[in-house]
């Protein structure tokens, strides 16, 4: 597991941490929002939860 200050030492994820803190967004408005790839939103929102910053909510789009 990564640690806090190695997380936030990464300047995508305090962007991602940024933005969320401003409002939650779906990961897809996120990727819009910040710029990168959705695998790489996904990688950066894994780290951010990994470490208790972020979580999963469960009230997203259903198929």
């Amino acid at each position: 597991m990564p640690l806090l200050f190695d997380v936030l030492a990464g300047p995508s994820r305090r962007k991602s941490l940024d933005l969320l803190l401003e409002r939650p967004d779906l990961a897809d408005e996120l990727t819009r929002r910040i710029g990168l790839s959705r695998s790489g939103t996904s990688e950066q929102l894994r780290v951010l939860r990994e470490v208790g910053l972020t979580r999963v909510r469960g009230d997203a789009q259903a198929r």
